[in-house]
């Protein structure tokens, strides 16, 4: 869950391959941000790490959306901070979540934007 300035609560969910090799994590695949009202952010994410790492910044690309934010492109940046559980798979992920993208189509949309703190269990 991502917890906004507003108040309100976001969900993101991740569909990704991972892989690694060489000491490097690569995940890749494609996101959704649901909002409270359930229009969505879609796009493509791109995370490369370093291994061992405490985390990395990476970027989301929005490529469209649904309900108001339908048609929406741009990006956000994701700073993550990562704690290991007691267990392997087990990992707190926490940080911050800028996006800014246009909605509404070629030439009519408003620019959008927000700064939230993101507490993520995964």
């Amino acid at each position: 869950t991502i917890a906004m300035d507003d108040g309100s609560t976001w969900t993101r969910s991740e569909h990704a391959c991972w892989t690694i090799g060489d000491d490097v994590f690569r995940g890749e695949g494609t996101f959704a941000l649901t909002g409270p009202d359930g229009s969505t952010l879609t796009g493509t994410s791109l995370s490369i790490a370093e291994l061992p790492t405490t985390g990395v910044p990476y970027s989301l690309a929005i490529t469209g959306g649904t309900g108001a934010y339908a048609g929406a492109t741009g990006g956000c940046d994701l700073t993550v901070d990562i704690t290991s559980g007691a267990g392997s798979v087990d990992q707190l992920q926490e940080g911050d979540i800028t996006c800014s993208f246009t909605v509404g189509g070629a030439g009519g949309g408003a620019e959008q934007g927000s700064e939230p703190e993101v507490p993520e269990a995964v």
